[in-house]
Order: structure tokens, then sequence, then C-alpha cells
């Protein structure tokens, strides 16, 4: 499916390496540093960061303790 037809139907947001400061750009590329970027980029007061390989059915924001946690693994 062309990224254009995900961000219609899934409303995505998506931000692309040039949209990204040049100085976290810098430091901020590679192995296991690429997905931090997200953290520092969300147009949100709360996210989920889901790992690649992880697989989740329904809403599991719900159930998250939102407010006891800045980081939930």
């Amino acid at each position: 499916m062309p990224l254009g037809d995900l961000i219609q139907t899934y409303g995505l947001i998506v931000l692309t390496e040039s949209e990204v400061d040049p100085h976290l750009r810098k430091k901020s590329y590679g192995y296991g540093l690429t997905k931090m970027v997200a953290f520092w980029h969300s147009p949100f007061e709360h996210f989920l960061h889901i790992e690649a390989d992880a697989v989740c059915w329904g809403d599991v924001s719900k159930t998250l303790p939102w407010m006891d946690f800045d980081f939930i693994n």
C-alpha cells in the first residue's frame, strides 16, 4: 500500500528525516536510535511507542496507567 493511502486511511503523521532538527538528526540516526526521534517530535502529551516485533490487538491505550509513568516500555 502506498504511503499516501496509509496516511489517508489511518490519519498517520509522517516525520521525514528532513523535518528533524539538524542537531538531533546528526546524533540520533542509526541502529537503535532512529526510533527515539519520535519521542522528541511527538505532537501529543502522551503516546505509546511499540517495538516493530510487537503485536497488539484492540485499544491497549485505555488500560495504560499514563499518569504513573513518563515512559512505559
